[in-house]
């Protein structure tokens, strides 16, 4: 099949239709049926297909810029990085944007794991995590932040420290755009997020995921700032070092906790 091209003067010329596509200009648009057999990459069609959900997720960045471009809640991840995808950010973001939000990450772990354990495990340093906290506050504050696998005592301590300073400087700004508070500088939020903690404490194996002073420090300055906590079985008896062995223990654990 061929494509005609009009003269200047009205007359028509044939040209194949490789050769048109290929210009550009004049071709009258083909649609994918009529192109028979013809690669897509020599056909013009008749509508621009819509962009894939998945290339919208990828082009977010250039899309979004700063948190007034978003338009949907943010919710900020503190979690270890699952290289196999079934949990930690990589199962936060996928959560969050099937209920409508924009899943942010701070990364505290990364670990090299699959569906059938875990091989190892390289801590954040808490420089990194205290940069990542900032980096997000200052563009992109969270209307919820869910915590997991913290790792160590010093992302513990940043996230402690971070939460304190950003409810302090919220507090004292009313909710308006104010004054930093504290040695993080940490930029006040319009509403104070709702903070869940799911401390990722003891592995399936039963190995302990977070030092004795790590727990320490997620006692005394994470817990007491958060409105939410799902510990299983074991992290409940970690917290509170003790045995929970009967429905009413559990029930009592739950009130203490």
């Amino acid at each position: 099949r061929r494509v005609h091209h009009r003269r200047a003067g009205g007359g028509r010329r044939r040209r194949g239709a490789g050769h048109a596509a290929h210009r550009g200009r004049g071709a009258r648009p083909v649609s994918v049926r009529a192109a028979g057999r013809r690669h897509l990459s020599q056909v013009r069609l008749r509508r621009p297909p819509p962009a894939s959900r998945m290339y919208a997720l990828l082009s977010l960045p250039a899309i979004v810029g700063t948190s007034a471009d978003v338009g949907r809640p943010i919710v900020w991840s503190i979690a270890g990085s699952d290289s196999g995808g079934g949990a930690g950010v990589q199962a936060d973001l996928l959560t969050c944007h099937s209920l409508g939000a924009h899943g942010c990450t701070v990364v505290t772990a990364l670990t090299a794991q699959n569906s059938v354990g875990v091989r190892h495990v390289e801590l954040a340093s808490g420089d990194s995590v205290r940069a990542t906290l900032h980096a997000l506050a200052a563009d992109l504050p969270p209307r919820a932040i869910k915590i997991g696998m913290l790792g160590g005592e010093a992302s513990v301590l940043e996230v402690g420290a971070f939460l304190a300073a950003a409810e302090a400087a919220t507090e004292e700004a009313g909710g308006a755009e104010g004054a930093a508070a504290g040695a993080y500088a940490a930029r006040p939020f319009a509403a104070s997020p709702s903070v869940v903690c799911d401390p990722v404490l003891v592995s399936s194996s039963g190995a302990r995921l977070l030092s004795e002073e790590g727990l320490a420090a997620l006692r005394s300055s994470v817990l007491p700032r958060c409105r939410l906590l799902t510990p299983n079985l074991a992290e409940a008896e970690a917290l509170l070092e003790r045995r929970i062995t009967t429905a009413a223990e559990a029930e009592a654990a739950a009130v203490e906790l």
